[in-house]
């Protein structure tokens, strides 16, 4: 067991005792299973890097493997291919310089696959070996007479399952928040629908809980709570990413969204955790 595991494993045990737990056992916060200390140093306990390590995540804290596998294989590879995605658009649109990757181009009716890399104001394109001659001989014909008012369109054959991405976003917040504030938080019965949209599998993904919200002022780098209307926001990467706070019943809090899109200073905030923090579990 390296010693981030052993850390977090410390800290974990150390939370559930302080609510009372039996000793020598480890719980998983997301989907509640018992096991013991044995297993738990084993390979049935792992480090969950929130958010995941494909789009800059860090240690945060154990799941059982299960839970960790499982979400990954379904969920987190959407996470990383939206990722990519808004990458390559990001470098499309000019924003970023570098590799845009495999694209499709077309103008007056010609389409060819090509490879494109941005530097500044200019796209070099590497027109592939795939494409029928006579469409490449075509296209180029077009865009050397670069008739007015000639309209180009760039399309990407990356794709992800916005559902699945969005299910990734809600584990990732749930963690943090699960880390900020331990058990207590995590195993509250009005927080049994978030877990098991994360654990329960299913093959056509549901309507996540999750929402995506939008402030007038940031809240970057803080996890914000606003008990009044049972609402908590974290923000990851460029997305506020809100669930509801156990304070209130999960029915009933999409319009409480819609009296949430307001100012930061609505919430209380707290920084985000850097580990295993367990706050409300060690309160008297």
């Amino acid at each position: 067991m390296n010693e981030t595991k052993k850390a977090l494993l410390r800290q974990h045990l150390a939370a559930l005792s302080s609510i009372g737990a039996p000793k020598s056992a480890f719980v998983c916060v997301m989907c509640g299973e018992q096991l013991s200390l044995r297993e738990a140093i084993g390979e049935k306990v792992s480090i969950e890097d929130v958010p995941p390590k494909s789009v800059g995540g860090k240690p945060l804290l154990l799941t059982c493997r299960l839970c960790n596998n499982s979400a990954g294989t379904e969920f987190e590879k959407d996470l990383s291919l939206r990722h990519r995605v808004e990458e390559q658009a990001r470098r499309i649109v000019g924003q970023v310089d570098g590799a845009m990757g495999h694209l499709v181009v077309t103008a007056g009716g010609n389409s060819v696959n090509v490879d494109a890399h941005r530097h500044g104001k200019q796209v070099r394109f590497s027109v592939s070996e795939k494409n029928n001659p006579a469409t490449i001989e075509a296209f180029a014909e077009v865009m050397n007479e670069g008739a007015a008012g000639l309209k180009v369109q760039v399309s990407s054959s990356k794709t992800y399952h916005p559902k699945r991405a969005k299910l990734a976003d809600q584990k990732s917040a749930f963690l943090i928040f699960s880390a900020k504030f331990g058990y207590t938080y995590a195993l509250n019965a009005r927080n049994l629908e978030i877990r098991r949209q994360l654990v329960e599998i299913e093959e056509s993904p549901p309507e996540p809980i999750a929402q995506y919200m939008s402030l007038k002022e940031s809240c970057d780098n803080v996890i914000a709570i606003n008990e009044e209307i049972g609402l908590a926001t974290v923000t990851i990467g460029k997305r506020v990413i809100g669930l509801p706070w156990p304070s209130h019943p999960l029915e009933g809090y999409l319009e409480r969204w819609q009296r949430a899109f307001g100012a930061c200073s609505q919430f209380k905030t707290l920084p985000l955790p850097r580990s295993f923090e367990a706050q409300l579990d060690f309160l008297p």
